[in-house]
């Protein structure tokens, strides 16, 4: 075998550009997997299963004041 595929799946922080992400991903991928299997990469898939979003920006964690109106 001289060939690897393979396949990412992780969770991004809130606010970080989607795309961008993947291709530093698979680009770091690529060159890790390269230099240190010395397997050719054929490919990499990378997805991204969900967002993290911050507990300050999570409307469901937001503790409101008695007497306030809910959204």
């Amino acid at each position: 075998e001289t060939e690897a595929a393979v396949d990412i799946t992780l969770v991004a922080d809130y606010g970080i550009p989607l795309t961008g992400l993947a291709d530093s991903v698979r680009s770091a991928v690529y060159s890790a997997v390269e230099d240190l299997v010395g397997l050719n990469v054929v490919e990499v898939n990378v997805s991204v299963a969900d967002v993290h979003v911050p507990e300050a920006l999570d409307p469901r964690t937001v503790k409101r004041q008695p007497g306030t109106v809910q959204d």
